[in-house]
């Protein structure tokens, strides 16, 4: 295998972007195989290397995976309406033809949360949010404010489109509500220690390490240092199942691995079936909610399964069911169960929106490339 083509590209891609620090691990059958850092600050990268990074919306496999958990454990059915442990989502309304509010006609099922079909917007603070941080601030916890999501009409009927928004938010708050237990609780309980997860969570605790720097690329294109802080985290007690969660690329490649091996840890720990992981990343959309997806996103060869991108297998050098998605800040995540094999790759840049249309289907190109030569 030759990996000098796959570090090329991350390298110049950094000095073109002007990426302040960039890292790549990719891991097969439990192996470290290749393992990258590139970017153009030698300050960012000395404070970055080991850190922890605000994942964003990386964490949505995550807090999917959890989900699939929670199903096997019984906890709920995905075919369950949300309302049976969100009492207020029995009350949706959805906006008509004309602009007008009514009651929906379809009632909305955890599979709509968990493929993006719940016809909900990306509108983290709406005003009834925004009424509730103002009389609870900082005790504003995760199911109050997916409470106050409710009260905003939603987009379309539940399971008619596919829209990206807050449906993960809005899975993790019933996920608490229907387990009783804290999203955060159980994801470390079940989760992050099994697989040796120890510095992730949805705030840096004490023991982790520092944050590495953020920043932001501008609208003329250069890069500016901004401050420590998840958008996503509305207040210390909410915990964000689209894009809460802290990590380090230590921890989330252990996570990747393990997905890419059946659920099974380095160390031989079960965490998920191979049964699980297989109904995350079978495409889920039927027309037309999967051209809503092609519209949204134009990666060609890709459908949407639960909480994770995959890959339909045509015209791509991924086959069928390779999943993944990437988050706000520029993280990148391929999971290839039918090799064992996964990439990771973080950088803190929030804004650069050429990762996503450009810069990551040429990685995982050059990613089948080193394998196959």
């Amino acid at each position: 295998m030759h990996w000098f083509d796959l570090a090329s590209f991350l390298k110049t891609t950094a000095e073109q972007l002007r990426i302040p620090a960039g890292f790549c691990t990719v891991t097969q059958a439990h192996r470290p195989l290749f393992s990258c850092e590139c970017g153009i600050d030698e300050n960012a990268l000395a404070k970055s290397r080991g850190a922890s990074f605000w994942i964003y919306s990386a964490t949505k496999p995550i807090c999917a995976a959890a989900a699939m958990q929670m199903v096997e454990a019984g906890i709920f059915r995905l075919d369950e309406p949300v309302s049976r442990y969100l009492p207020e989502y029995a009350g949706l309304r959805v906006t008509d033809a004309q602009g007008a509010a009514r009651p929906v006609s379809t009632p909305l099922l955890i599979e709509h949360l968990l493929t993006m079909q719940g016809g909900f917007d990306y509108e983290l603070r709406p005003p009834a949010v925004q009424q509730l941080l103002q009389q609870k601030n900082a005790a504003a916890d995760t199911v109050r404010i997916a409470a106050a999501f409710a009260e905003k009409p939603l987009q379309f009927e539940p399971g008619t489109h596919f829209q990206y928004s807050l449906c993960l938010d809005v899975l993790g708050a019933m996920m608490e509500a229907a387990s009783g237990i804290r999203l955060g609780r159980w994801m470390r309980e079940k989760l992050f220690l099994p697989l040796g997860m120890l510095h992730t969570g949805f705030s840096p605790n004490e023991k982790a390490p520092p944050l590495a720097p953020q920043f932001q690329q501008q609208p003329d294109g250069s890069i500016q240092r901004t401050g420590p802080e998840n958008f996503c985290r509305l207040t210390p007690l909410y915990e964000s199942g689209g894009g809460g969660l802290c990590s380090t690329m230590d921890d989330y490649v252990r996570f990747a691995d393990a997905m890419a091996c059946g659920g099974r840890s380095r160390e031989g720990v079960k965490i998920l079936s191979q049964r699980s992981i297989d109904l995350m990343r079978q495409n889920r959309l039927g027309e037309p909610s999967l051209a809503d997806f092609r519209r949204r996103y134009t990666r060609p060869g890709y459908g949407y399964g639960l909480g994770v991108r995959t890959s339909l297998g045509d015209g791509t050098a991924q086959s069928r069911g390779v999943f993944g998605w990437d988050g706000a800040a520029g993280a990148h995540i391929l999971i290839d169960p039918s090799r064992e094999l996964s990439l990771v790759y973080f950088q803190q840049v929030l804004d650069m929106e050429i990762l996503y249309d450009h810069v990551f289907d040429k990685l995982d190109a050059l990613l089948y490339q080193a394998l196959d030569e």
